[in-house]
């Protein structure tokens, strides 16, 4: 057995797939994807290298420029997996994007016992004496056995992460929404508000020059909650209540 054999066992157990992207997929399905009002899939993703590894810092970027994540795929493999799997996954699920990112894990050593049989033949002759002449006799015997070499091996494992998304259109405002932090609902002496942490470029916030960190509290003197039903948006002209850098500011947003 070759030694670069050895090496292609060894990594193929340590991974054990053909395509680590495919089988350790989290997300929506294709199916699921296309069903999604406002999604539009594509059909050659574009590939682009992972901005770092904060998940909510990748949401919050890929949301600005108009994409919604459906899925990733995390794992380590020692098979030399690439981006060119990454994209094949992508494919599959009709994604537009696709954040491909790898960096060295560990070192994976150890050795392999590799058998080889073995076989023996032992040569017989003489002679048997009786009530006669002598007769003589010849033949072979063969043992059957094995002998088993330690082959050691080597094999450089490397984390793999792939994030997937999908072109959307803009909703009625266009921001990304959390909850306030308790300091500043305690500022306020209110659970009411809810945290601009993206703001989409084309979108109806955007253009009123609502910016990420703003504190959105009311819509139309309707409160808003990043954990509640949010409040509904009215044809024509609709107005915010948002709390900026301890100001309070007033902000129209046309819905057509």
């Amino acid at each position: 057995m070759s030694k670069g054999f050895l090496l292609f066992l060894v990594s193929f157990l340590l991974s054990g797939c053909a395509n680590g992207f495919s089988k350790y997929y989290n997300g929506a399905t294709a199916e699921q994807i296309r069903a999604v009002p406002g999604a539009t899939p594509c059909q050659t993703p574009v590939v682009a290298a992972l901005p770092g590894d904060d998940a909510g810092e990748i949401k919050r970027k890929l949301f600005e420029e108009g994409y919604n994540v459906i899925g990733y795929s995390h794992f380590t493999s020692g098979m030399g997996e690439n981006s060119d799997h990454a994209l094949a996954q992508g494919k599959k699920l009709g994604a537009c994007l696709v954040l491909y990112g790898a960096r060295h894990s560990h070192t994976s050593s150890g050795a392999v016992p590799i058998i080889t049989p073995t076989t023996s033949t032992t040569t017989h002759s003489g002679s048997i004496s009786g009530a006669g002449a002598p007769i003589g006799y010849s033949g072979t015997s063969t043992t059957y056995g094995s002998t088993t070499t330690m082959m050691p091996y080597s094999v450089n494992v490397y984390e793999y992460l792939a994030v997937y998304a999908v072109k959307t259109r803009p909703g009625p405002v266009g921001v990304l929404l959390e909850e306030i932090p308790d300091d500043v609902k305690r500022r306020l002496d209110s659970r009411q508000g809810a945290l601009v942490t993206a703001v989409r470029r084309d979108g109806n916030a955007y253009r009123a020059n609502i910016f990420a960190g703003d504190i959105l509290l009311t819509l139309n003197d309707e409160p808003i909650s990043a954990t509640g039903p949010a409040p509904a948006f009215r044809q024509g002209s609709n107005t915010l209540r948002v709390l900026r850098e301890d100001k309070i500011l007033s902000k129209e947003i046309e819905i057509q």
